[in-house]
């Protein structure tokens, strides 16, 4: 139903393990990934490449970023509690766009991905700096209190083109280029 999240205390996955290792292979093809203050309280993710075979590929990890209004963050959050704390970036009232180029300038960041809730994803859609979409979809009905996945008015539709379908087991991900407007 296009939502982002699972209601309430539902648990945190809506796709399969299948789905997730590939998402594990997509880290590994970014310098960043990119999260807001609401995913870091609600999922408290690692936003780490977790399989080895990657990791030893890339020989460190993408940098985590994340993006907030307000200055504060649960110091118990994985992020800044693991054996890669050093590599976790904060940046307050700071546009998407500011962001990007301060992540590329000071950096080296040139391929982000960002794996934000639908107000980051929808900011990043509306100021159009999305390059590329991938998307997982799952046979679950999430409902309508759950995050859509741009939760802001974007100025029109979206079109993809260089689109590739490609299951994992009953999960599908949808991958392809933004075309810009």
């Amino acid at each position: 139903d296009g939502r982002l999240t699972r209601p309430g205390k539902e648990g945190q996955w809506i796709t399969n393990d299948q789905s997730l290792k590939d998402v594990q292979r997509l880290r590994a093809e970014v310098d960043a990934i990119i999260v807001g203050a609401g995913t870091l309280k609600k999922d408290d993710p690692s936003l780490t490449i977790r399989e080895t075979k990657l990791l030893k590929k890339r020989n460190k990890q993408p940098k985590r970023v994340v993006l907030t209004r307000k200055s504060k963050l649960s110091k118990a959050s994985k992020i800044f509690t693991d054996q890669f704390k050093d590599n976790t970036l904060i940046y307050s009232n700071k546009s998407l766009k500011a962001v990007l180029k301060d992540l590329a300038k000071r950096h080296q960041c040139n391929s982000v991905m960002i794996e934000g809730g639908g107000r980051l994803i929808g900011d990043a859609f509306k100021r159009e700096l999305v390059d590329e979409l991938c998307l997982y979809y799952a046979p679950i009905i999430c409902g309508e209190n759950c995050k859509p996945l741009a939760d802001a008015a974007l100025n029109a539709s979206k079109s993809l083109s260089e689109i590739s379908l490609k299951a994992f087991g009953d999960n599908y991900r949808i991958r392809g280029l933004v075309a810009k407007e």
